[in-house]
């Protein structure tokens, strides 16, 4: 009977340390989202308007351009400065997660 036990709570003990991980892992995947969607709603709203358009519905620039009746340039333009803006809010992130893996 005890022997049944403890491998019943052996097992259990492995179960729960792999999802222990996995329930890390998808935590802080569901942080770093949520922070890129902060960063994100942060922008200007006609950059955020391009970048979503871009990133999230697939548009080509030229698609975009039309639709918001503005140049392919200007879409350029914001689209350079929507990631410049990701890029240095979210440069910590990098280094975060690699301290995160030690």
């Amino acid at each position: 009977h005890k022997g049944i036990i403890r491998k019943y709570a052996e097992s259990g003990e492995h179960h729960i340390e792999i999802n222990s991980t996995e329930t890390d892992y998808l935590i802080r995947e569901k942080d770093i989202t949520a922070l890129i969607e902060r960063e994100i709603a942060a922008m200007p709203s006609k950059m955020r308007e391009i970048y979503i358009l871009k990133r999230k519905n697939f548009l080509s620039t030229r698609e975009i351009a039309q639709q918001l009746e503005i140049s392919e340039h200007t879409v350029s333009t914001q689209l350079k400065r929507a990631l410049k803006h990701l890029r240095v809010k979210l440069g910590v992130l990098v280094y975060i997660l690699w301290i995160m893996k030690m």
